[in-house]
């Protein structure tokens, strides 16, 4: 007795199952890409973290042993905060952003750590500045400047590179400079609320020009 001889569509059914085992193996292959890269992200994301809290930390750190000296040396009483995990909700910096405030009489500027997602942590400056115009005293907003990015070197390991250049980051810097700047600011901002102090109200300016 003869063996049966195969059937014309064998060919066809042997290359479909080779597609669907090609298909499965694609799919198994992209989801331990995505796993990879999910857990990449995580661990980058408890980096970030990490590196944002122990630089404010220090920072913080710093300021207040500057602001001992500062007392020391000129009397000049500077308020460090305690480092806090939220700012001022009106910013909308995000839930992870890490905040430092530094205040002398009626100055106060501000130290942000924060970062957008999948996106390397930054540590800025922010402080509420002053727009004079000749018919109104002063008219209040929050004003930003740059300061460092924080990059991974080793495992526990940052470098402070300088953000002040758009769309990339520059040399590398010390943490005194986050110290300082945040004192020079603090120091510019004193000086503008003296300004602020001796421009006429608004309405002493409209009773001056009724008067005259």
């Amino acid at each position: 007795m003869t063996s049966p001889s195969p059937h014309p569509a064998a060919p066809m059914w042997d290359r479909l199952y080779g597609d669907f085992a090609g298909l499965l193996e694609a799919e198994r292959a992209r989801d331990a890409d995505e796993q990879r890269a999910r857990l990449a992200r995580d661990e980058f994301a408890e980096w970030s973290r990490f590196a944002a809290f122990r630089v404010m930390s220090q920072v913080a750190e710093q300021a207040r042993a500057r602001a001992a000296e500062l007392l020391d040396c000129t009397g000049a009483v500077v308020k460090v905060g305690e480092l806090a995990s939220h700012g001022d909700p009106s910013l909308r910096l995000g839930p992870e952003t890490l905040h430092l405030a530094l205040r002398i009489q009626d100055a106060e500027v501000f130290v942000f750590a924060t970062r957008l997602p999948d996106g390397p942590p930054y540590v800025f400056f922010g402080s509420y500045g002053w727009a004079f115009t000749r018919v109104a005293a002063a008219r209040q907003r929050f004003v930003s400047f740059p300061g460092v990015g924080l990059v991974r070197t080793g495992p526990t390991e940052i470098a402070l590179r300088d953000a002040g250049i758009p769309g990339r980051l520059g040399a590398e810097l010390p943490l005194e400079t986050l110290t300082l700047k945040a004192f020079q600011l603090l120091a510019q901002q004193l000086g503008v609320t003296r300004r602020r102090a001796t421009v006429p109200s608004s309405t002493a300016i409209a009773v001056q020009r009724s008067a005259s």
